[in-house]
């Protein structure tokens, strides 16, 4: 979500720029075309979104990966915890029964 509002707040105030400056393309072809760059331009463009959105994935998988190992973790701790605590009061019982 909060990348869809960034992507719409900067659209938005390159609009207002672009518009306060003057449009400098007479129509959508020329404005694709560049001045006969377009290629290069919309190829390291697409290239940066492609990187970005590639980063954005792997940070969410990442953070899920680790969320997901911290609560296998902590479930380990608590059944070596609950083992630990089940053997202690069997001693008990043991040496209880013993005397």
């Amino acid at each position: 979500m909060l990348a869809i509002s960034l992507v719409g707040l900067f659209g938005s105030v390159g609009a207002y720029f672009m518009l306060q400056q003057g449009v400098k393309f007479e129509s959508v072809g020329n404005f694709l075309d560049m001045g006969g760059r377009g290629f290069f331009v919309w190829l390291s463009f697409g290239i940066g979104v492609l990187a970005m959105a590639t980063l954005l994935l792997h940070s969410i998988l990442m953070n899920r990966w680790v969320r997901q190992t911290v609560k296998s973790q902590h479930k380990r701790a608590q059944r070596i915890l609950d083992a630990r605590k089940k053997r202690q009061q069997q001693k008990e019982v043991m040496n209880e029964s013993s005397t």
